[in-house]
């Protein structure tokens, strides 16, 4: 009986792993510096409303308070 063999490949595995690296550095600098990639929004408050995402439950938001003249 024939079992199939296993031949690693040196350069194949290399050029796959710095493939894959450099795809997650190219989506972790996107998601960085590519604002409109994040979660921004406002609960459906007005623009005086900064709301902040929480993992469980709904939004946290607080108005922004009125600067002086």
């Amino acid at each position: 009986m024939n079992w199939p063999r296993w031949n690693p490949d040196l350069a194949g595995n290399v050029r796959t792993l710095l493939l894959v690296a450099i795809l997650l550095v190219v989506l972790g600098a996107a998601f960085i510096f590519l604002p409109s990639l994040q979660r921004n929004f406002n609960a459906g408050f007005g623009p005086e409303w900064e709301c902040t995402a929480q993992p469980q439950g709904g939004p946290t938001c607080i108005k922004k308070t009125g600067r002086p003249n």
